[in-house]
């Protein structure tokens, strides 16, 4: 029998040239790779950033984009009682809200002729209620009165020209407030100059109902203080 032939393999630890990885060596470098990773705290800060660089170039354009829709000015001052001609108009384009009473350019020519019931001045916007083809004819007998209010009790721009008006009158000696009018019209508005030295107030032009109205009106204008409120419309419908 023949003999049998040992074969003895010698071993010895890996090389790095046999193709074998340590596992402690790749995970150190899993581990600063993953350390070069941004945090979820700076992706979403950086996700901000994006937000909001887009919001600003959107609010930039449209800003910035032309607008294009026209609506009639004074290209002057004018008084109240002027009757418009071409040569008091002119248009601007402009964006504005929605609901604001403006008269657009292309019915210009519709005011010329008509009547401004209070002052305007220069690139002032033209409203219908500005003209008398705006404001009501006052009844038959109604006496029209001027008055001084202070701004803070005359509903700024809510009352103008046209409007319907409760006048209240407060006696700082007396024993509370009244109601002098209800439901009268306003003719005309003239908010003043509210530069140093003014009076503070805006005027007014009322359509009183009879001249007893009208004298009480007058008479708290100098001994009271008057305070101008729209009436309340469902009260009035009912």
């Amino acid at each position: 029998m023949g003999s049998a032939q040992r074969h003895s393999i010698a071993t010895r630890d890996p090389g790095p040239d046999d193709g074998v990885v340590d596992p402690s060596a790749r995970n150190h470098r899993l581990t600063r790779w993953a350390d070069r990773l941004p945090s979820g705290r700076a992706t979403l800060g950086a996700a901000l950033v994006v937000v909001a660089a887009a919001g600003v170039l959107s609010a930039h354009r449209a800003a910035t984009r032309p607008s294009v829709d026209r609506f009639v000015v004074v290209s002057r001052d004018v008084e109240a009682g002027t009757k418009l001609t071409p040569q008091d108009l002119g248009t601007l384009a402009m964006d504005l809200p929605d609901g604001m009473a403006a008269v657009s350019a292309a019915e210009a020519r519709s005011l010329v002729g008509d009547t401004t019931v209070h002052r305007l001045r220069a690139l002032d916007l033209v409203r219908r209620s500005d003209l008398d083809g705006g404001v009501g004819a006052p009844a038959p007998g109604s006496v029209e009165v001027p008055v001084e209010v202070d701004r803070a009790r005359s509903l700024g721009s809510a009352a103008h020209a046209g409007s319907r008006v409760d006048v209240l009158s407060t006696d700082p000696e007396g024993t509370g407030t009244v109601v002098l009018a209800s439901n009268a019209l306003v003719v005309a508005v003239d908010h003043g100059d509210r530069g140093i030295g003014s009076s503070g107030g805006s005027r007014f032009r009322l359509a009183l109902p009879d001249p007893t109205t009208a004298a009480a009106v007058v008479d708290a204008s100098v001994r009271a203080r008057l305070t101008l409120v729209l009436p309340d419309q469902g009260a009035a419908r009912g």
